[in-house]
């Protein structure tokens, strides 16, 4: 369960970076080639080599937005494990209610 959870969370917060950062690149005017290569380059090292970035031509802008991006990402997996955990402590309410006093009578 705790590894089909984590490689659910990681899509999410790949999916949800490269979707926030692709419009906030285009509102930059990178070329939209160029915007699916600094997109994947922060989604495939999960944010930590967004600073690397500042190397590129506006690259400020492009570290500003890759921060604003992932940090968009991140809440969305944020909302995602907190349904998951709410999702398994009301399912525990409905799991039977079994004593060690009703296995000793058994």
């Amino acid at each position: 369960g705790a590894a089909i959870g984590t490689a659910i969370l990681g899509t999410v917060l790949a999916s949800a970076t490269n979707s926030a950062l692709l419009p906030r690149l285009d509102a930059l005017h990178v070329a939209a080639a160029k915007a699916h290569e600094y997109a994947d380059f922060v989604t495939d090292t999960a944010g930590q080599l967004i600073q690397f970035l500042v190397l590129q031509p506006n690259g400020q802008s492009i570290v500003d937005a890759a921060h604003e991006a992932f940090a968009s990402g991140t809440r969305a997996v944020s909302v995602l494990a907190t349904a998951f955990v709410l999702f398994g402590l009301f399912a525990s309410f409905r799991l039977p209610v079994h004593s060690s006093a009703d296995s000793a009578a058994e």
